[in-house]
């Protein structure tokens, strides 16, 4: 009914003029006002952020983890580190699609890439999902499958062991905490295909190489990484 749709739409503009009057809406990293149409990130900060300039070619420290080629958007700093923080924790789910939208470009931009047949993300455990209410990776995959023209599915690769938080574990326990953590829900689904598979971080490459092995015993052909976050080897990061 157009009535109720009106009534609608002027209770939203409502409701936000008085969040935005109690809560104003400043930038995460600079503090400055945001812009009307801007959300929790100016432009002049967002693109200011260091972007990886590659081919996709893998470096030394990732070589041997099953994926053969991985592209992200920012290298690990302080800045990117709160946006992802923000994201995982604080449901500031807007920067998901914001940040799958900037990967969508590198995808049209990489042929290798722009030719995959599915794009799909890392999965949480069920268990982390009912915490959480929502997958990061996937709210930054489907915008960035979305702005590609690439299919995106989140029901291919399951989580199947609740491991722990790759967080304070080192490289040689970050593998073993991996280990038999995914399986794909139908072989049919990537046997024979290309998939990309997105994560927010990549620290030392190990929950990829979980998801890459299992995509490849599945009879993937060939599996890409992509990523918002890479740590540069032998740096901290956020995770793995």
């Amino acid at each position: 009914m157009a009535w109720f749709s009106k009534l609608h739409a002027v209770f939203k503009e409502v409701v936000s003029s008085l969040l935005n009057f109690a809560y104003p809406p400043f930038c995460l990293l600079c503090e400055a006002r945001l812009d009307g149409d801007e959300r929790h990130v100016c432009k002049t900060c967002w693109q200011g952020l260091p972007n990886y300039d590659d081919s996709g070619e893998l470096p030394d420290d990732l070589r041997g983890r099953g994926f053969s080629h991985i592209i992200s958007l920012w290298p690990f700093g302080d800045e990117v580190q709160k946006i992802v923080h923000v994201l995982k924790y604080v449901r500031m789910l807007s920067l998901g699609a914001r940040i799958g939208s900037d990967l969508a470009g590198i995808i049209s931009r990489h042929q290798l890439y722009r030719s995959a047949d599915l794009i799909v993300p890392v999965p949480l455990h069920k268990n982390r999902f009912r915490e959480r209410g929502y997958n990061q990776s996937a709210l930054i995959s489907k915008s960035a499958a979305g702005g590609a023209g690439a299919e995106f599915r989140d029901d291919v690769l399951l989580r199947v062991r609740n491991t722990k938080s790759q967080a304070q574990l080192n490289a040689v326990a970050r593998q073993k905490n991996m280990v038999g953590a995914f399986e794909v829900a139908n072989v049919r689904e990537v046997k024979g295909k290309k998939v990309i598979v997105v994560d927010d971080v990549c620290t030392t490459g190990a929950t990829l190489q979980g998801c890459c092995e299992a995509l490849l015993a599945a009879g993937a052909t060939q599996v890409l990484a992509l990523t918002a976050v890479r740590t540069e080897a032998g740096k901290p990061g956020i995770s793995a």
